[in-house]
């Protein structure tokens, strides 16, 4: 997960896991961030839920 800080882009989060379901837990403040996923194998497809 990347924050905008208004010039670029900041890591704030990340993660890999092999299996099927992936969740990232982070304390970050309000502003605008992207999420980035990469399937290596499979569908391709995903389902993003932010909490």
């Amino acid at each position: 997960m990347q924050r905008w800080n208004g010039s670029t882009w900041t890591d704030v989060a990340s993660s890999e896991n092999a299996g099927s379901s992936e969740k990232i837990s982070t304390s970050v403040p309000s502003g605008t961030y992207r999420y980035e996923v990469y399937a290596y194998s499979g569908s391709g497809s995903f389902t993003l839920t932010v909490q």
